[in-house]
């Protein structure tokens, strides 16, 4: 039978539910027995407390008719009856709470012998002077020393019994929470060792090969497709690493393909684009006087961006043949990059009478030379494009009171027809466009090419519109940091 992954976590977690359910029933035993030992303890308790008072409530009664004989007070013998209404009362708690056959005699015998001094009491509270009467002494004497201490001496063999039960249900009380804590313990260890089991199975069984597939993705990434694993089990992660090595063969033929592809398109894109390019320097040397200076001007623009678009052509051609393109890192003027760029647009700017204007003190950046400027090119050109305003106006700069020191926030803002809200997420994934129709050309890649170039500079774009109200773009990149 294959073990799946579900199994494999599954099986030492029952195992651990199990190992709970039997500490959880032994520690409810242990937890019930240990209750009954603190009620016998608690019962017993209350035994020796009413033991402790008949004692001293007994050694309050002699002293009651001792005072009487010495004072002939009446007040002593109105101690002596309540003092002996609590010795009854003490004595009716214990028979209710002494089970034991030798407890209850004992009682029965302090109880006579509480009866007897009651009727020795009676003969020295009715003698006449009894401050001077001999009599009075001889039967003190007799009530002490043949009652009173006998008992004395049994609500002390009570107190003891019932003092050794307290003792021993105080021990097992403690015993038991001893086993109910070793219990615990015991199981809480278990537990920490299957845990950690369970970790290193997921670290060694499961993450580390779904961390060699990952690396294995950033080397395709990186287009390394001759890299390869071997499944080494059975379950959905050797299933995984056979798929996976199938979509590897599967990119590699498609990315064959797309590079021989992109070499037949460049090659086939460049070679009009070197007439266009010919034809323009060709108009100026030969016809360099019959052309006037803006005439001159423009095939200069014509030249220049036949050139920036054969550069990318091979950029794209290289990309396609050799892998990953490095981005440079090149601290770069944006002031002077958007001047270079407005100068490419200023027959469309004065043919569509647009206002460009661009805060004059605006930082370097850390960028690339040859493909940042694309993401001024496309927004510079959709702010026109999308703008039926009778004074078109675009405005560039940074914006102010951002409050992160470490990066830059431009903005390019325009006031042209604007973007519905829902659009406003959808704009810069490729081929996604707000407006439809004859109107308005393009093909809806440009704003997916301004947020890659973005990203690759570790940074990132949103945009802020309302429809005919305008359209505000934002993005930031670091200071200082890295591109990708």
């Amino acid at each position: 039978m294959r073990l799946t992954i579900a199994k494999k976590i599954m099986l030492p977690f029952i195992f651990l539910i199990f190992l709970m359910v039997v500490i959880g029933t032994v520690a409810l035993i242990g937890l019930n027995t240990a209750n009954n030992s603190l009620k016998q303890l608690e019962e017993e308790t209350v035994k020796q407390h009413i033991a402790y008072h008949l004692q001293s409530s007994a050694s309050d009664l002699l002293m009651a008719v001792n005072d009487y004989i010495i004072t002939g007070k009446e007040k002593y013998f109105d101690d002596y009856e309540n003092i002996n209404a609590s010795i009854e009362q003490r004595i009716v708690e214990l028979k209710k709470n002494l089970s034991a056959p030798e407890e209850q005699q004992r009682l029965h015998d302090i109880n006579n012998y509480i009866d007897s001094i009651h009727i020795v009491a009676h003969k020295i509270f009715e003698l006449k002077n009894v401050k001077i009467n001999p009599k009075a002494a001889a039967l003190m004497e007799e009530m002490d020393y043949r009652y009173g201490e006998q008992l004395y001496k049994d609500v002390a063999v009570i107190i003891d019994s019932v003092k050794g039960k307290v003792n021993s249900a105080h021990i097992t009380v403690k015993e038991k929470r001893d086993e109910a804590l070793s219990m615990i313990l015991t199981g809480s260890l278990l537990a920490i060792i299957i845990a950690i089991a369970v970790v290193i199975l997921t670290i060694q069984k499961f993450s580390k090969p779904i961390l060699e597939l990952v690396k294995i993705a950033q080397r395709i990434a990186g287009r390394d497709f001759s890299v390869e694993l071997q499944p080494k089990t059975k379950d959905e992660i050797g299933i995984l690493v056979i798929a996976f090595n199938t979509m590897v063969t599967e990119i590699r033929k498609r990315y064959e393909e797309l590079e021989n592809f992109s070499y037949i398109v460049a090659h086939d894109l460049k070679s009009p684009l070197n007439g266009i390019i010919g034809s323009a320097e060709a108009l100026i040397t030969e016809y360099e006087n019959k052309i006037e200076d803006e005439g001159k001007q423009f095939l200069q623009n014509i030249i220049a961006s036949g050139k920036r678009m054969s550069l990318l052509i091979s950029d794209l051609l290289e990309f396609a043949t050799s892998g990953q393109v490095e981005f440079s890192k090149e601290p770069i003027s944006m002031n002077n990059m958007l001047n270079d760029i407005q100068t490419e647009f200023a027959y469309t700017l004065k043919k569509r009478n647009v206002k460009l204007v661009v805060q004059p003190d605006l930082p370097s950046c850390i960028c690339d030379p040859v493909r940042f400027p694309q993401v001024w090119r496309n927004l510079i050109s959709n702010a026109i494009k999308y703008n039926n305003n009778p004074a078109p106006c675009i405005e560039i700069g940074l914006k102010e009171n951002h409050e992160q020191q470490t990066e830059y926030c431009f903005f390019i803002k325009d006031n042209g027809i604007g973007i519905e809200a829902s659009y406003l997420d959808k704009i810069f994934m490729p081929f996604q466009r707000a407006v439809h129709g004859q109107e308005y050309e393009g093909t809806g890649i440009g704003l997916a090419i301004v947020k890659r170039i973005i990203e690759f500079h570790n940074g990132r774009i949103w945009v802020e519109s309302k429809k005919d109200e305008g359209t505000i773009f934002y993005f930031i990149i670091p200071k200082s940091a890295p591109l990708n």
